[in-house]
């Protein structure tokens, strides 16, 4: 995970907590790969909880036409 550009090391209590600009704490692929599948997930979960059974595409529509 990227810090801000100016931010390059920032230690506490002398344990890095970023070097270079990364996040040292979390595994930054990881972290992505388990967002993407609970959002994956609450998606495929809509038909069973929206009123109309209708999945998110269609309970809400996208706002600009997907090639």
């Amino acid at each position: 995970m990227r810090c801000l550009p100016d931010v390059r090391t920032v230690i506490v209590d002398g344990e890095a907590l970023v070097d270079n600009g990364r996040y040292l704490r979390l595994n930054e692929e990881e972290l992505l790969e388990k967002v993407q599948a609970k959002g994956e997930q609450i998606w495929d979960s809509v038909p069973k909880w929206h009123w109309t059974g209708k999945g998110i595409d269609k309970v809400v529509p996208t706002s600009f036409r997907i090639k």
